[in-house]
This record gives structure tokens, C-alpha cells and sequence, in this order.
């Protein structure tokens, strides 16, 4: 196997291991907040906006294809080419690991 292919495997279980993780700690923040206490979702709301800009910019400069992102912001920022990257291995991570799934 080539040397980059060793490098997008280890970016990919580098991905999922951090994945799986926030998964935790979402879990573990949720069981730890009562029901009663409300919680501000504003940073959230954000995180999410600005992640769509993302996916929706590298879209645009064809790092993948997805004809529907344009339908999930209306917000469109320039982003770093590392970002973009970033975007494209997590996307195709996901493919991959649905399509081993399916």
C-alpha cells in the first residue's frame, strides 16, 4: 500500500477516535444536567452555522459534490484550503464507514 494511503487511514481512525469521544462527552454532559435546568443553545446554533459555511464553501470549490448543502445556509465564507481538507477527509471518512456499514 502507498504512503498516503497509510495517511488517510490514520487521519480516518484519528477522526472516528475523536468522534467517538465528543459522543461521550455529549452523553456524559447530557445525563449530567438535570431536566429542570435549561440549557443555552446559542453556541451550538453557531458551531452548526458555521459548519455548513464550511461544508458549504468547500462544496463550491468541488472538493465532493453535494447538491443539497445549498439548501442548509445561505451564509457563504472563504475558508482556509486546511479547513477544506479537513471538511473533505470527514466527509469521505463518513462514506467510507456507511458504505463498509451497508
Amino acid at each position: 500500500m502507498s504512503s498516503n494511503h497509510h495517511i488517510v487511514t490514520s487521519v480516518f481512525e484519528e477522526l472516528f477516535d475523536g468522534f467517538r469521544q465528543h459522543i461521550r462527552n455529549i452523553l456524559c454532559h447530557h445525563r449530567a444536567t438535570s431536566n429542570t435546568e435549561e440549557i443555552d443553545n446559542t453556541a451550538i446554533i453557531e458551531t452548526n452555522t458555521d459548519s455548513s459555511s464550511c461544508k458549504l464553501y468547500a462544496v463550491d470549490r468541488e472538493y465532493w459534490v453535494d447538491p443539497y448543502m445549498k439548501y442548509f445556509t445561505m451564509k457563504h465564507e472563504r475558508k482556509t484550503p486546511e479547513i477544506n481538507i479537513g471538511y473533505y477527509i470527514r466527509v469521505t471518512a463518513i462514506r467510507k464507514f456507511i458504505e463498509k456499514f451497508i
